[in-house]
């Protein structure tokens, strides 16, 4: 008995052994993959960010100090690019209650709800390069669609990707159109609240409007968060939108020119004349700015988001 006791003690421990081998391995993969592809590029470029590069050899850089860094807080076209920036995020709260109204409205028992919220989520799923290209023809200056329907009610035609005083808020038209209706999350959320509360609420008189208000969304308040969050982050890194849109890059008056936009600007299109100095040390003011006032948004959940 003790032979086969130790047998078996000795195969357990063998087996054991290449599950912890096993197991490595498999997570050696993408720690390794995390290594190479976001951890060394992270160290790189704060260390190229105090030094002057203008070509793809890091050899041939030069150490400046905080030349780089007092060149990101005095230059006017950072300070244009994050004021593009700041006003593409008004579109987050835009998005936000568009997605709020919508959910609630398609979470009602009637008729054609559950096709109206695969139409309303259909936009998620489509190309941002396919959403922006249909967007332009539909605001193009001439015999775009929205123009076609001005024209013909007397009213005279606009120049959206021309001109500086509608262009912002084409893109925040398109930008509402692709993810004010991305409802899924939140009409799952609604679907959890318990009934049993609203149930209560209605028991003591309060109305749909007042129970919406005072018991639905305080339940559902963490996904708001948590998606509100989610695209902050995106609209603060946003480019691709406002690139396709505009016939030369920048947009009119430079309008479409956000930071990621002008931090690749920067590194690459202007490389003999900024370089990747420059770059890297608006990307790490830019990553720094937003892990902050992530911290102060999730200091502020504190007060206004319900986790019970």
């Amino acid at each position: 008995m003790n032979v086969l006791s130790k047998i078996k003690k000795g195969g357990l421990k063998s087996m054991r052994r290449r599950e912890e081998i096993t197991g490595t391995l498999m997570a050696a993969v993408p720690f390794l993959g995390f290594l190479i592809f976001s951890l060394y590029p992270m160290l790189l470029s704060l260390v190229v960010s105090f030094h002057d590069l203008t070509s793809y050899d890091v050899s041939t850089m030069q150490f400046v100090g905080l030349k780089n860094y007092i060149f990101v807080f005095t230059n006017r076209w950072v300070k244009r690019s994050v004021i593009n920036t700041l006003t593409y995020c008004i579109s987050v709260p835009i998005n936000v209650i568009m997605a709020l109204f919508l959910a609630n409205l398609f979470s009602k028992d009637f008729k054609g709800a559950r096709v109206g919220s695969v139409i309303a989520y259909l936009p998620t799923v489509c190309s941002v390069v396919g959403i922006t290209l249909a967007f332009q023809w539909i605001f193009e200056a001439n015999y775009g669609v929205v123009n076609t329907v001005l024209s013909k009610i007397g009213f005279p035609k606009l120049n959206f990707m021309g001109d500086s005083r509608y262009f912002m808020p084409a893109v925040l038209v398109i930008s509402v159109w692709m993810k004010g209706t991305n409802i899924l999350q939140l009409q799952a959320a609604m679907a959890n609240v318990d009934s049993s509360l609203k149930e209560a609420a209605r028991l003591d008189g309060a109305n749909g409007r007042q129970i919406y208000f005072n018991v639905v969304l305080p339940a559902i308040s963490p996904t708001v968060f948590y998606i509100f969050i989610m695209w902050l982050v995106a609209a603060l890194q946003e480019m691709t939108v406002m690139q396709l849109i505009s016939n030369n890059g920048v947009g009119p008056d430079f309008k479409a020119m956000t930071i990621t936009y002008y931090i690749y600007r920067m590194g690459i299109t202007n490389n003999t004349t900024e370089g990747f100095g420059r770059a890297s040390a608006l990307s790490w003011v830019f990553a720094v700015a937003v892990m902050i006032l992530s911290r102060l948004l999730f200091k502020l959940s504190d007060k206004v988001v319900s986790y019970d």
